[in-house]
Formats: C-alpha cells, structure tokens, sequence
C-alpha cells in the first residue's frame, strides 16, 4: 500500500502556488543540528520534506527525553499541542533534512475562513460529475485546469484544527484534555472526513 502524505496528487505547479500563499521557506539540516526550539513566542510551524528529525523534551533535572520521531510529511511546532511550561523542547535533524518552515500567525487567524470556503468547496463537489466512480475534482473548461478540495483541505484542517485548540487552551493548558473539547477537535476533523468519504475517496480520508 503507497504511503499517503500532506502533497499526495497535489501537481508540482499547485504545490508551488500553496509554498507562495503560505509565505514558506526551506532550509537544509545536517545530522545533529537543531531544526527548531520550542518558545511561546513562536509563529513558525515545520514540515519535513525529505529525511528525518526527533523531538525531544528535556526536564528541569536536566534529563532528555524522545517525544516523537518525525519523517517525511511530518508537521511540528505547535507548542500548544505540549504540556508542560518549566520543559524545554527542541527538534534535532537526525540525518540531513530538509524542513519547509511556514508562518502561520496569519494563517491561523484566517483558517477559519478557509475552513469554510473548503467544506463548501466540498460539498460543491459532490454535485460534478463522476469520474473513476469518484466526485472529487472540479474541471474547468474540459479538463484544462482540475482542482481537488479534499487535497487543500489536508493543509486547512491543521491551520484550523490549531486554531481551535489555541482558543481552547486559552482557558488553561489542561483543557485540551477534556471530554467535551476532545470532541469539538474530532468534530472539526469528522467534517471533513465524512464529506471526503462520501464522494468517495477513502486514501484521501484515510490521510486524516
């Protein structure tokens, strides 16, 4: 089974127009570097393009620990997602990696906005005709240009999903561990997901 990532069926040329609208940039890492530092001033996230990092979390005693592993397509940078204010944590190439750095400051204040131009994008879609037994692209004077909402959508989801949980935590860091904001988080994601299985495309949705 091919492995579904961020850029899957995205064509070269659209993946360019998302790195310009999203203002990103890509940097090279060797072995041992350090990627990013984690701070509550930060207005960057990280996707990994090629190669692979780890992050990891060091306590007040001074003692290192391995967080996540993070390979190709992996998203990172998001200290909101991280529990605890008196722990340091960083992301260290573990071989040559090259990392796209986006700032989502801006992003995030809009994906709101974007998350709703793309539910409704695809819901629109539902209603083009079939094509492999599949209502998932829009195509535009017989096929000269195509458009998939579901692969945009990928990118959407984790500037709105970010969005929420930073509203939610703005209660307190623990909230995020709550029954009923747990849920609000899934029915952002569910979304999208039912709306992708039913035209249908279930690799797309699986990716969620």
């Amino acid at each position: 089974m091919s492995q579904i990532t961020l850029f899957t069926d995205i064509l070269p040329e659209e993946q360019e127009r998302m790195r310009v609208c999203f203002q990103a940039k890509e940097m090279i890492f060797q072995n041992g570097e350090t990627i990013m530092e984690y701070s509550h001033s930060m207005n960057e996230i990280g996707l990994i393009l090629s190669g692979r990092a780890v992050l990891y979390c060091c306590d007040e005693a001074g003692n290192q620990y391995l967080i996540d592993e993070l390979k190709k397509d992996a998203v990172f940078g998001e200290p909101f997602l991280l529990p605890a204010d008196s722990q340091h944590y960083y992301v260290n190439a573990e071989e040559e990696t090259k990392v796209m750095f986006i700032d989502y400051k801006i992003l995030i204040k809009l994906s709101p906005i974007l998350y709703g131009i793309s539910i409704i994008a695809l819901i629109a879609v539902l209603f083009t005709k079939p094509i492999n037994g599949a209502r998932s692209w829009f195509n535009i004077k017989d096929g000269l240009f195509s458009f998939q909402p579901a692969e945009m959508a990928k990118v959407v989801i984790i500037l709105f999903v970010a969005y929420v949980i930073s509203l939610i935590q703005r209660e307190g860091r623990n909230e995020i561990n709550r029954i009923p904001k747990l849920a609000i988080i899934l029915a952002t994601i569910g979304v999208t997901v039912v709306l992708i299985i039913v035209e249908p495309d279930y690799g797309t949705a699986a990716a969620y």
